[in-house]
């Protein structure tokens, strides 16, 4: 039997938010790859992705309404290098606060 790909952990009422408006809701932790991700469920997203290439995409998400010119948005780069995928933050974080149309400047880690 194989270890499952990811381990989830609930924790509920956990007020969430950088540049997003502060909301208290339900935060789900999902463990991939080694790192913690963490889902904010019963929060609806609007969700963009760029696949730029066969080895580069993007993936963003913001509140419903957020303009992809404003800096409200997480966005996360999937870069694939032979057998090698790997997801990076924008700026090296998951904070809502980069500007979608700008994903592909930032610096990602």
């Amino acid at each position: 039997m194989t270890a499952p790909l990811y381990t989830s952990v609930d924790v509920e009422n956990v007020v969430v938010g950088s540049t997003m408006p502060q909301v208290s809701q339900p935060v789900k932790t999902l463990r991939v790859a080694g790192k913690d991700v963490q889902i904010i469920s019963d929060l609806s997203f609007t969700n963009k992705i760029d696949d730029v290439s066969s080895s580069v995409a993007y993936y963003g998400a913001a509140l419903p309404g957020t303009l992809v010119t404003a800096a409200e948005w997480r966005i996360m780069k999937k870069t694939v290098v032979t057998t090698v995928t790997t997801y990076a933050w924008a700026n090296g974080s998951s904070d809502f606060n980069c500007i979608w149309n700008n994903r592909a400047t930032y610096t990602y880690s």
